[in-house]
C-alpha cells in the first residue's frame, strides 16, 4: 500500500514540474514576423484596422479581438519591435471592465498550475491604487500578470493584464 502512495506522489510531482522554458505564447515564437503570426493563428488573428503604438519603440498591427481565457474575454496584441519588425511581446488585456481581484487570483492559480510558483509576487497599495503583480522568469521569456484597482479622481476602474515578453539581455540585471 505504501508503494502505491509513493507512485501516486511521484506521478503528481512529475505533472507539477514547471517547464524549463517558455518560448512565446501558444503558437507564437519570439522573432516571428507579422505574416508568420497570421499564418500560425489562421482564422483567429487579424490585421488590426488601426495599429497600436506603444512608448518603448514597439507597435501592434496584428491581434485577436476576442480570446477567452478562464471564461473571460480578452484582447491579444502581438507587439513587434519598431526596428527589426519581429515579435517582442504579447499583451493580453481583459475587455470586461468589471474585473475584480478574484479574477486575478483565478488566473494566477491557472498560471501557477501551468508554470509553477512565480519567483516574484508583489502587492503595492497607496491612496489611489492597489497594484498586484506576479512574475515568472524563464530562459527566453518573462511572464507578468498584473491587476490594478484605480480609485479616486474619477478613475474608479480595475485593469487586468497578462504580458509574455522576450527576455532581453539586460533583464537579468533588472531582477
Amino acid at each position: 500500500m505504501a508503494a502505491i502512495g509513493l507512485v501516486i506522489l511521484s506521478v503528481s510531482l512529475a505533472v507539477a514540474e514547471p517547464p524549463k522554458d517558455v518560448e512565446g505564447w501558444r503558437q507564437a515564437r519570439w522573432g516571428m514576423t507579422e505574416s508568420q503570426i497570421l499564418e500560425a493563428f489562421k482564422g483567429e488573428a487579424i490585421r488590426l484596422d488601426k495599429g497600436e503604438k506603444y512608448d518603448d519603440n514597439v507597435y501592434a498591427s496584428v491581434g485577436i479581438n476576442n480570446f477567452y481565457l478562464n471564461g473571460l474575454p480578452f484582447s491579444v496584441r502581438f507587439v513587434m519591435d519598431d526596428y527589426s519588425r519581429v515579435l517582442k511581446r504579447i499583451n493580453i488585456t481583459l475587455l470586461d471592465k468589471r474585473v475584480s481581484l478574484s479574477n486575478f487570483d483565478d488566473l494566477k492559480k491557472m498560471l501557477i498550475e501551468k508554470y509553477g510558483q512565480p519567483p516574484l509576487d508583489n502587492e503595492r497599495k497607496d491612496s489611489l491604487t492597489n497594484d498586484y503583480e506576479t512574475t515568472w522568469i524563464f530562459a527566453t521569456t518573462i511572464i507578468e500578470l498584473k491587476f490594478a484597482e484605480l480609485r479616486g479622481l474619477g478613475m474608479d476602474k480595475n485593469l487586468l493584464k497578462l504580458f509574455y515578453r522576450a527576455k532581453d539581455k539586460g533583464d537579468s540585471d533588472k531582477l
